[in-house]
Formats: C-alpha cells, sequence, structure tokens
C-alpha cells in the first residue's frame, strides 16, 4: 500500500461547499478547496479522503466484477509536490465570498518543511457576531518519506481517523479506523492486517472489529497471483462468532493474446477460466464457472461458456449451462453470434439464439448492415416448435469505425411481431469529434424526437460550444415510414419537433478550461443558468507549488467565480479567494500582490513596494480593518500573530505574523 498514493476509501473526511447565494452544512465528502466544474454542469466538489485505503467487500479481497478483474494493491507511491523551499509558494487559505460579496468560508492550512500539510481547519463566517467559527478541522502526520502515518477529521460532533503501519517496502501493514466518542476521545472501530508477494499484491488480509474490550475477528482472506499481477485464486471467509464461514473463493486462468479494442460490442474480460465455490455449511462445493476462448488471430473472444454444477457435472439443470460463439470478417466486425443451451439432464444441446449480421462496405470505408436476433422455442422435452425475432437492428458506421446511425425494433411478446423502439443519428468532423446526435422513440406507433446534442470545437479538439435541445412540448411527431425513419441520412424531419434546453460556452487558455457558462432556455429566450471561470497561474504548475492533500488542479489558482442566473437576465458570482505565501527560510514571508506589487513581513515589520503611494490597508481574519496608511512600511508589533489580509489600491494578498 503506499498510502501516499491517494486513493478511495471507505470513509471519506468531510470538507465545506460554498453556494452561489448562500451557505449551507455541506454534503459529507465535500470540498471549496479546488472544486473546477466537471463537464456535465455539476461543480466537482473535490473529495478530501484520507489518504490510506482499505481494499476489497466487507473487508474481504475479491476480484471485483466484472469477472476477471483484478483487485488493485496498496502500492508505495507518493504524489509529486513541491518542498517548501525558499521561494516556493505554498497555499495558505482559501476565502469564500457570497454572491452579495459577504464572507462565507474559510479554509487554512498548515505544512511541514517537505510541504505536506499537517493540519486544515474549515470555517463558517457568522455574521451576526463578525467572526469565523470552526467547522471541520483535519490533521495528518507523515513519515520522514511521505507514507501517511496518522490522519483524522473532526466535524459536527463526529469523527473518523486512520493510522497505519508498513513493512520495509513502504506497503501498508495495518489500518486501524476509529470514529470519534461523545467525549472527544478516540474509539477503536476496526482493523485490518495485510501481507503482500514481491510484486505488491495482497495475498493475505484479516480484519477485526473492536467489541468494546477487545478485537473480534471478522474476515480474513488469502489470495495468489501470477507473474503478471492477475489474481489466480482467491478464498475468503468471515467470523460468525463461534467458527469460520466461507464466503467466496475462487480459481482464474488468463489469455497471454493481445487486448484488442472492439470493433462492435463490448470487450470481454481476458480469463479462459473463472471457477467458483459456494460453502454448504461445512465445506466448499463447486458451483458457476465461466469459460472462454480467444481463438481470433487479433485476440477477440469466440467462445464464452457459462456453467452451474448440478452435484455430478458441470451441466447445470435444464439450461442453465450455456455456451455461445462469435465469428468475424477480416475488419474483426461480428458476422455470426450463436447460442446454445445443455438440456436433457446435461446430455443434448439446443439452439437457443442466433445472430446473422448482413454487413455491405462501402468503397470509403464505411459499412452498414442489419441483424436480428433470433430466438428459439422449445416445448418441455426440448423438441423445437417454433422461432421468433426477439430484435433487430439496422446500423452504419463511417470509415473510421464511429456509429452514425442505429435503428432498433423490439418484439411484442403478446403479438410476437416487431416494433419500432429507437433510433439514433451521429456526424462527426474531420478530426473525430462528434458534432451532433439524435435519438428518437416510437410511442403509439409514432416516432417522436427524445435528445439532440449539437457541439462545436476549437482546434485543439476542445468543446466550445453546446446546444441540447429536447423533444419538448411540441411533439414532432413524425408518421410511421417517414422517409426519417428508415434513413441513415440526416432527412428535414429529423430537424422538426425540437425544443431547446441547455446552451454550454466554454473558453479554454494553456491546454485548461477556464471557463464554462450555462444558459437554459425559458419562455422563448436563453437566460443563465449557472457558471465557473477560474483563474489560473500558468507561471506556477501544479508540481511547483505546496498544495493540500489530494489537490489535483494542473496550476496555481488565483480564484474562482461559481456563477449563479439572478433570474432576470443578470449573473450573481459567489468568488473563492486563494491565498499564496512564498517561504522564506528565515521565516519572513512575503507575496506577490500582484500588479508588480509586493508585500513582505520581517518581524514586525510590514513592508510594500511597487505601491506607487496606493493606500494600504491591513485587514485581520474577522474582516476588521487594523491598519491603514499611504506610507509604504507598517509597524504590526501590536498585533496578534494570526492570518492577515493586505489591500493595496486594487491588489489583495495575504501574511502570516508568527
Amino acid at each position: 500500500m503506499k498510502l501516499s498514493s491517494l486513493l478511495i476509501t471507505i470513509g471519506s473526511c468531510l470538507c465545506l461547499g460554498v453556494s452561489a447565494q448562500n451557505i449551507q452544512k455541506p454534503a459529507f465528502g465535500t470540498s471549496f478547496v479546488n472544486n473546477v466544474e466537471a463537464d456535465g454542469g455539476t461543480a466537482l466538489q473535490q473529495m478530501i479522503k484520507p489518504v490510506g485505503t482499505v481494499k476489497g467487500l466487507n473487508g474481504v479481497m475479491r476480484a471485483a466484477e466484472p469477472l476477471g478483474k483484478v483487485t488493485t494493491p496498496w502500492k508505495a507511491r507518493r504524489a509529486p509536490r513541491a518542498a517548501a523551499v525558499d521561494g516556493t509558494l505554498k497555499l495558505d487559505s482559501v476565502i469564500g465570498y457570497n454572491a452579495d460579496g459577504s464572507k462565507a468560508t474559510l479554509q487554512a492550512f498548515t505544512y511541514r518543511a517537505d510541504g505536506l500539510e499537517t493540519h486544515r481547519e474549515n470555517s463558517y463566517y457568522n455574521a451576526e457576531t463578525g467572526a469565523w467559527e470552526l467547522a471541520e478541522e483535519y490533521g495528518y502526520e507523515w513519515t520522514d518519506d511521505g507514507l501517511i502515518l496518522d490522519e483524522w477529521g473532526k466535524y459536527y460532533g463526529s469523527g473518523l481517523r486512520h493510522t497505519y503501519k508498513y513493512n520495509d517496502r513502504g506497503w501498508g501493514t495495518e489500518m486501524i479506523i476509529y470514529t470519534l466518542g461523545t467525549d472527544g476521545e478516540w474509539i477503536y472501530d476496526s482493523k485490518g492486517e495485510y501481507e503482500y508477494d514481491d510484486n505488491a499484491n495482497i495475498t493475505a488480509e484479516r480484519t477485526y472489529v473492536w467489541d468494546g474490550s477487545a478485537w473480534q475477528p471478522s474476515t480474513k482472506a488469502v489470495s495468489e497471483y501470477d507473474s503478471k499481477n492477475r489474481q489466480t485464486y482467491l478464498e475468503g471467509y468471515t467470523w460468525d462468532g463461534s467458527q469460520w464461514v466461507g464466503g467466496s473463493k475462487a480459481f482464474y486462468e488468463w489469455t497471454d493474446k493481445p487486448n484488442p479494442t472492439p470493433v462492435d460490442g463490448a470487450s470481454a474480460d481476458r480469463f479462459t477460466l473463472a471457477q467458483f465455490y459456494a460453502w454448504d455449511g461445512s465445506q466448499w462445493v463447486p458451483n458457476l464457472m465461466y469459460v472462454q476462448e480467444f481463438d481470433n488471430p487479433d485476440g477477440y473472444i469466440t467462445m464464452q461458456e457459462t456453467c452451474w454444477w448440478n452435484g455430478r457435472n458441470w451441466g447445470g439443470v435444464n439450461g442453465s449451462t450455456s455456451v455461445s460463439f462469435w465469428e468475424y470478417d477480416e475488419n474483426n466486425v461480428v458476422i455470426d453470434n450463436d447460442g446454445y443451451l445443455c438440456v436433457k439432464d446435461s446430455t443434448e444441446w439446443v439452439k437457443s439464439y442466433d445472430t446473422t449480421y448482413d454487413w455491405t462496405y462501402n468503397d470509403d470505408g464505411s459499412r452498414e448492415g442489419t441483424y436480428d436476433i433470433v430466438f428459439f422455442q422449445y416445448d418441455n422435452d426440448y423438441n423445437l416448435i417454433g422461432q421468433y425475432t426477439e430484435e433487430r437492428f439496422e446500423e452504419a458506421y463511417d470509415a473510421a469505425g464511429h456509429m452514425t446511425w442505429r435503428k432498433y425494433w423490439d418484439c411484442n411478446l403478446e403479438t410476437y411481431v416487431l416494433e419500432e423502439s429507437e433510433e439514433l443519428k451521429r456526424r462527426y468532423d474531420e478530426d473525430g469529434n462528434m458534432t451532433y446526435e439524435a435519438q428518437w422513440t416510437w410511442r403509439d406507433g409514432e416516432r417522436k424526437p427524445s435528445t439532440e446534442q449539437n457541439f462545436t470545437y476549437d482546434a485543439d479538439g476542445n468543446v466550445v460550444d453546446q446546444l441540447n435541445r429536447s423533444g419538448g412540448n411540441m411533439g414532432g411527431m413524425i408518421p410511421m415510414g417517414a422517409p426519417a425513419t428508415r434513413s441513415k441520412d440526416i432527412e428535414p424531419e429529423d430537424l422538426e419537433g425540437w425544443t431547446n434546453t441547455t446552451h454550454f460556452t466554454y473558453a479554454y487558455e494553456n491546454g485548461e478550461r477556464t471557463e464554462k457558462i450555462c444558459y437554459k432556455w425559458t419562455d422563448e429566450q436563453w437566460m443563465p443558468r449557472d457558471g465557473q471561470t477560474v483563474e489560473y497561474d500558468f507561471d506556477y504548475p501544479m508540481e511547483a507549488v505546496v498544495t493540500p492533500v489530494t489537490w489535483t488542479d494542473p496550476y496555481k489558482i488565483d480564484a474562482i467565480h461559481d456563477l449563479t442566473g439572478d433570474g432576470t437576465g443578470g449573473w450573481l458570482s459567489a468568488d473563492r479567494l486563494y491565498y499564496w505565501t512564498e517561504t522564506i527560510a528565515t521565516g519572513i514571508s512575503e507575496m506577490q500582490a500582484g500588479a508588480g506589487v509586493k508585500v513582505s513581513l520581517r518581524g514586525d515589520v510590514l513592508t510594500v513596494s511597487g505601491g506607487n503611494g496606493s493606500a494600504v490597508n491591513v485587514y485581520n481574519v474577522g474582516g476588521t480593518c487594523v491598519a491603514s496608511t499611504s506610507d509604504a512600511v507598517v509597524d504590526m508589533g501590536g498585533m496578534p500573530a494570526g492570518v492577515y489580509v493586505v489591500k493595496v489600491g486594487g491588489s489583495t494578498t495575504k501574511i502570516v505574523k508568527k
């Protein structure tokens, strides 16, 4: 485990969230440290998680679903970060403001000499008392080489703590989880102990729970891996209070053939055998087995068998064991897919379904075609009595393999007649970026628009404009049989029946998105909904500055502006300002305040250079102005230690008086 590799854990610490117009207690795990919005229109609220992690479900290692995915081990990795040497900028605090300009949130950070965070405080501003009120507090303790030893968080009367031990390779051998008692003391909750092979794969795990006086066993598991770190064996148990009860047991074998990107359909997990056992109360008994073959020259799956144990063999009972086969053309496009069931007490195979593909390739490399999925019907003695088409697809792909059209029919199981169900159309630019996607559905025999998206890109392939439309209230009905219902081309009818919903615009600088704005279609016009702008300082990449645990933004941030529509066509902005201190070995704090203004604190003397005679105002963390002058020197000898904001003309920065 190297627990400095910021991984997800079973319990996430809290951090504060900021609303554009008012402050509310945050949802679990949200933070206002650096939450640049994600593409979906929702702010990516960064989660401040404990730095360590545990593996598996309920403490038991297992292959993750779908079958064949191997549990990732704890590894000894440390996130790159700048050491707090002379001149290095470190993020000291983030102050959030409501849309009306009033103070909202304060987050303050403390680091040790090598730049690893040791303490964090999150506070809300109480406008009635004019003071910051501590809401959340976090602490971190590290080894000399950057492995987390102890981390804790306290918030709203609750708390969570993790402590860790390591072997000589820096892989975690023990993790203890604590909760905060009502008396403010940490209480044992659970514990995990771990062993590894030489490749850092977990090979043994034991977990315990605290019963108030002693550790009691909870789960245990052992696992093995091959030379390529693929899990080959897993056996896990739970403790029922008196004995160990089997939970899971499995064996895996893997193919060494290449893992190709599928031309059609989903990629298959690369195991050739996955065999599972169930606990019958006293021993392991066979339960389920998957067998796969990859006989295609390029490594595509050609056979998959699902086998259930019936007490004598893997034939299952009454068709529960099944097998599927795939065939491909020279372009590795599926041209046939058949399925069979094992029946008559595991003595016969009968065909369960058949899918035959009919593709036509055009001179430009594009293709189009159709395929039906046909199911076969049998009587109780498994004599064939009929068949019906369950689904039908018509599809088209461009030369690059992008789907440009799909039409889907579904079977009405009362009449066994195919009925039109859905249609999809897409278009791409010459760089392969999707510029248009529209979907339709059929209701009561009529085709109706569902969703539509239109994209515009810049020269770097970034989306700069996105227009979303829906079927709305206009209906957009097109009778069955109209040309647009049976064509891969975009017909005039395809453009009818849509209603605007949302419109996004994006801006980028230095390869990073700096602005995202969303408008909502309201009363036949575009009205501001929400958005975000980010002020990066591109002179300082992330690895050149000191930042808190789990910081992920690529550059130093000076400010984030969270925008919300005011309902009248304008915007409200809730701002977060980021304050950075320049570290000096002598203990002097020195900062660039912007516009050529530099502020330094040596002892009790604050010096301003580059201010050109502008007024100098010093504020404490409560927002009270404690000094105001037009001089370039301010005596802070009578002021207590703490954080101060210095405003020089239009420039603002922060200093820390020790």
